[in-house]
């Protein structure tokens, strides 16, 4: 599918998705442009989610104290 070469040769996300938008569209019941759209979406927020790893600032400490909460712990 051109949309798989899209995706796979440039990374482009939005360029693919109106192609897989199309097949879909087209043949509604093709199990291949569905399974081929189902692992672009899969691809693509796989890739989505390591970029936002990457941003993701490491946690800071200040003189022993983390700046994020302490864990919630069960009542009895």
């Amino acid at each position: 599918m051109y949309a798989d070469l899209i995706w796979e040769t440039h990374k482009d996300s939005s360029g693919a998705e109106t192609y897989f938008d199309q097949a879909v569209k087209a043949a509604p019941d093709d199990c291949f442009v569905l399974a081929s759209y189902a692992r672009f979406l899969w691809d693509a927020e796989e890739e989505e989610d390591g970029e936002n790893l990457s941003e993701v600032p490491e946690p800071s400490f200040i003189h022993g104290v983390s700046s994020m909460p302490p864990p919630l712990t069960a009542a009895s």
